[in-house]
């Protein structure tokens, strides 16, 4: 290895597991996968950048339909209430919950519209084989807007509403909300055909000749990919030459970053469970209900498959997700490695339920801005749904600070490296 070299553009080190793998050429449609831990490590869209893009501009036409027109509108008692995705979080400015426009602000307006756009600013480039200005910068942007767009979430939140206002009020869904479901598809389409790692790569400068690496592990060859691209550099270099992040070996005080993020989402668990999430207010009567029970009124009305999908969601999933949290936290600190590519997989499958646990906050959110008629009915939300969001937002920051190549370090008489798996 020659120690001048800052970086490997002809290798790549996975990110679930630091196995290094030589990069092959891929032909159009094929994924290549990690062979010790079977993640995904790099791929190339059958149709090259035009098909992503091409779904970007049509989201963005859904995007701008959906927010001009009527969304959802709703009929108690002879009156009737229509809203606009704008006006539901004006809706619940006005009412002083500023917590919940915030989420509907950020998540389902704003984080979408950033992530289509800046999509369709770096594919436009990369259609011609050119590097965008600054596109370092916009391309850690885009990876935060992908991160935190929540509407294919908030899609079965809108199901979950018709199911739960069936019985007090007549629903209708408008043209807004037909458009908002093809933004949904087009986005998460475009998501799929074209994730963040692959854009760097095609960013990057065809490879060189393959230098020789000893070892299968990236760190015991003393190398480190970058945390954000995923180029591999020697551990001396401070930063990354492709997107100038810092580098690291591993994610810095991930174990313990975790741990605190993890025992304040169980602490928060609690309240957001004993209290109240939502209070109704329907002809001077007020009526509150808890998450559980909110699953067991929509059992009682014998919606058994929504009733099944709010229990999973809001409150199994948020559960099993700390469980899992604090299981792999445990496997680290007290190496138990008996099984990593099992505690691998349950990483990934606990890095990708954790966004679905918002459903129940935004039903809340829906109803809350619908059901604003004074005497006649109310709906407001009660502090348990503060306390589930926060928990929802920390156990996804745990997540990413946690580290899975934790799982992988220990001895090893291993001494080559592989081409990965292509599928």
């Amino acid at each position: 290895m020659k120690k001048e070299t800052p970086f490997f553009p002809d290798w790549m080190a996975c990110p679930a597991c630091d196995r290094l793998h030589l990069k092959i050429p891929l032909q159009r449609g094929q994924v290549a996968l990690c062979r010790r831990c079977g993640t995904r490590l790099r791929g190339r869209c059958f149709y090259g950048p035009d098909l992503p893009l091409a779904l970007c501009l049509a989201a963005l036409i859904a995007w701008i339909i959906a927010i001009s027109l009527p969304f959802i509108s709703i009929g108690i008692s002879g009156q009737s209430q229509t809203i606009s995705l704008p006006s539901a979080v004006l809706t619940l400015f006005q009412h002083r919950m500023p917590s919940l426009a915030l989420f509907v602000g950020l998540l389902l307006i704003l984080a979408p519209l950033c992530a289509i756009l800046l999509l369709i600013y770096l594919l436009f480039f990369l259609r011609q084989n050119r590097k965008p200005p600054f596109y370092r910068f916009f391309l850690k942007l885009f990876a935060h807007a992908r991160f935190w767009d929540m509407t294919d979430v908030y899609l079965v939140s809108i199901f979950v509403v018709l199911v739960k206002a069936v019985h007090m009020a007549e629903i209708h869904l408008a043209y807004g909300f037909w458009a908002f479901c093809l933004q949904v598809f087009f986005l998460q389409f475009a998501f799929a055909a074209m994730p963040v790692r692959d854009i760097w790569e095609n960013l990057s400068q065809p490879p060189l000749p393959p230098t020789p690496l000893p070892g299968k592990e990236a760190r015991k060859a003393g190398l480190a990919p970058c945390h954000t691209c995923g180029r591999l550099h020697t551990l001396a270099t401070p930063s990354c030459t492709r997107c100038a992040s810092p580098m690291h070996a591993r994610k810095p005080q991930s174990l313990n970053r975790t741990l605190a993020l993890t025992l304040t989402a169980l602490i928060l668990y609690i309240p957001a469970n004993l209290y109240p999430i939502m209070i109704v207010e329907n002809f001077g009567q007020s009526l509150s209900s808890t998450i559980l029970g909110g699953v067991i009124l929509l059992w009682q009305d014998k919606a058994f498959l929504i009733a099944s999908v709010v229990f999973f969601a809001s409150v199994f999933i948020p559960m099993a997700k700390l469980l899992a949290l604090f299981y792999l936290i445990i496997c680290v600190r007290f190496r138990t490695i008996a099984c990593p590519r099992d505690q691998t997989a349950l990483y990934r499958l606990t890095e990708f339920i954790g966004k679905w646990s918002m459903v129940d906050v935004f039903v809340v959110a829906t109803l809350a801005a619908m059901v604003q008629m004074g005497r006649i009915a109310t709906i407001e939300p009660g502090i348990a749904a503060t306390a589930f969001a926060g928990m929802v937002v920390i156990t996804l920051f745990a997540a990413e600070t946690f580290d899975p190549r934790l799982l992988w370090d220990r001895p090893s008489q291993e001494n080559d490296a592989h081409e990965p798996a292509c599928l």
